[in-house]
């Protein structure tokens, strides 16, 4: 194969593994291959070619083990220094790309198109004389309003991608059917709306050794690895989004609200950004413990997810309608007729229009059975009041419920349409379960994406890498400050070598060292020496004997005994022949004599 075909075959690999295809590696990784493939390139075009020795280098005298460890030292240096050039190089021409690009055409350039700003007014906030209502996915720290009257609305934009390992792994997560994405938690209900009743501030949360936050206590490994890819929302918070049943997660830090939802910190550069981090979850449903004969029992934990709603009549509303699950004598078969209840007496319609007779809208869709018709948002909230009367903790969690499945990405694709609202119960041993009360036939299910669709982040996976967060730690996903310190380090050490060789370390026949050459310390060319000086035919520093014997002899100068002396000295010093301390001698006599 010819050295440019291997070249280009090298290079070739290098940028793939650079750019992330055909599967996403870390960056160090990613750099490593590209790294091994540049090596593995050099070697086969070395091997190429014919081992020959040159007879200009005949003379050279074999290095030592010093200066074969010192070279050895000088060659893994360069590598390294190579390979860290490979691992930081590429993220920074990406943002000077990226930075000429906004530049030219203005903060409103979009690296991923099909992630695309929601509306500000999500959140589950909207004017309801607007007769429209989305589930809101994006949190609103004035909390989320619930309609009394309003037609359910929902975008098929793609929100967030989950992006599974392997295909076992996707293929498990496919078979649960009902999958819920966690993005925010309320737990203050005043009649309208829900509120994290966030009086303290933000617990903030940082990684462990190992860079992960722990979120989630668990025995057990965590059922599920993955990665989280969602738009960066603008202006506003941005919250951790996770598989249910979250226990840990990789980023710099996150800001912990009462009601257990987190905050992102921003990201150092803002437009056309998306977040990209890992995640464990180990998804806990109410049906799944039914099914594996879990015992259920509520758990001890903050009284506030026990808290009535501050709306007077709606608290007595809910205490009456709670008297008709308290006969059953265990906690699980409260909740399941609970549950049977909802699906008996509730139903589930896209519209609601409640009449304006002073009660909220929870209170209207618990009146009447007639009435008692809503969406996700109204099972949700009155579930969580109908629990915290029978003793549970509980809490509304909105987020996304389904998903897009593409089996050849091994990823989950949530649209608008996949948004959805539910009540969460906090049960001893199992943290919080979810516990959604909706309708089967209206929650979204996890479906199989059609036959060669392409998920939307699929350019996302090959171009994308993490990127640099601002904040408190300092830490980068993308570039450790680990390899920053290697990096600072190996530089430092490159130029202490330098200085070294500078000052005639490693190179002991530099004109510039300080110490004599091995030739100034043998007797016999010493002699040599002042004959050429008394001859009127001195030898220059800087100019080796096999030079100035050619200068003589062009001089026509007689060099007989010289010429003998300096080919038995190559032969010692430079090719390892044993030193004739008689020869020396004799030729020695032989020059002083002329």
């Amino acid at each position: 194969m010819a050295p440019p075909l291997i070249i280009l075959i090298a290079a070739a690999i290098s940028v793939l593994a650079l750019k992330g295809w055909p599967v996403v590696l870390a960056p160090w990784l990613g750099a490593l291959v590209a790294w091994a493939a540049i090596l593995l390139g050099l070697a086969a075009i070395a091997l190429r070619q014919s081992p020959s020795r040159s007879p200009r280098l005949s003379h050279v005298r074999r290095p030592g083990p010093v200066k074969r460890m010192a070279s050895a030292l000088w060659i893994s240096m360069a590598l390294g220094l190579c390979y860290l050039l490979l691992l930081v190089l590429p993220p920074l021409a990406r943002e000077a790309s990226d930075s000429l690009t906004e530049l030219m055409q203005g903060d409103a350039a979009e690296t991923f198109p099909e992630f695309e700003d929601a509306d500000p007014a999500a959140g589950g906030d909207r004017d309801p004389s607007s007769g429209e209502f989305e589930i809101g996915t994006r949190y609103n720290p004035e909390g989320a309003f619930i309609p009394k009257s309003a037609r359910l609305t929902a975008s098929d934009k793609p929100e967030i991608s989950l992006i599974l390992p392997n295909r076992r792994s996707a293929e498990s997560l496919r078979k649960r059917k009902q999958l819920y994405v966690h993005a925010f938690s309320f737990h203050a209900f005043d009649g309208q709306r829900w509120m994290d009743g966030r009086g303290a501030d933000p617990k903030v949360l940082r990684p462990d050794a190992e860079g992960w936050i722990q979120l989630g206590a668990g025995a057990q490994e965590p059922a599920y690895r993955y990665t989280v890819l969602h738009h960066l929302y603008l202006p506003g918070d941005n919250t951790l989004n996770t598989l249910q049943g979250v226990q840990r997660v990789k980023v710099p830090q996150v800001a912990q609200l009462k009601s257990g939802t987190c905050l992102l910190p921003p990201l150092r550069r803002m437009p056309g950004r998306i977040y990209q981090y890992a995640a464990a979850s180990s998804p806990r449903l109410f049906e799944d413990l039914l099914a594996e004969s879990v015992p259920v029992e509520a758990g001890v934990t903050d009284p506030l997810y026990l808290a009535p709603s501050t709306d007077a009549a709606l608290k007595l509303q809910v205490e009456e309608l709670a008297q008709r699950f308290q006969g059953q004598p265990q906690l699980q078969e409260r909740l399941v007729a609970l549950k049977e209840w909802f699906v008996d007496s509730a139903e589930y319609t896209t519209e609601v229009d409640y009449p304006e007779d002073g009660r909220s809208a929870v209170g209207s869709f618990l009146a009447e059975p007639e009435s008692r018709k809503g969406f996700c948002v109204h099972f949700a909230s009155a579930t969580a009041l109908l629990l915290r009367e029978l003793g549970v903790p509980s809490r509304v969690t909105y987020g996304w419920a389904g998903g897009e499945y593409h089996p050849g990405y091994h990823e989950f694709v949530f649209r608008g349409s996949h948004a959805h609202a539910w009540a969460e119960i906090w049960l001893k041993d199992q943290g919080w379960v979810v516990f959604d009360t909706t309708p089967h036939e209206a929650r979204p299910e996890a479906e199989t994406a059609a036959p060669g669709a392409i998920p939307p982040t699929a350019q996302a996976r090959a171009d994308v890498v993490e990127k640099q967060w601002s904040g408190a730690t300092g830490r980068s996903l993308a570039f450790p400050q680990e390899l920053l310190w290697v990096l600072l380090g190996l530089v430092a050490f490159f130029l202490l070598t330098l200085l070294l060789s500078f000052l005639g370390s490693f190179s002991p026949g530099h004109p510039g060292s300080r110490r004599k050459a091995p030739e100034a310390r043998r007797a016999y060319l010493q002699v040599l020496q002042q004959l050429c000086a008394k001859s009127g035919h001195p030898k220059p520093e800087g100019r080796t004997w096999l030079q100035h014997l050619a200068q003589l002899r062009g001089q026509e100068v007689d060099i007989a005994h010289a010429e003998e002396l300096i080919a038995y000295h190559y032969e010692v010093a430079y090719r390892g022949s044993p030193r004739d301390r008689r020869l020396e001698k004799r030729l020695c006599r032989q020059l002083e004599a002329r």
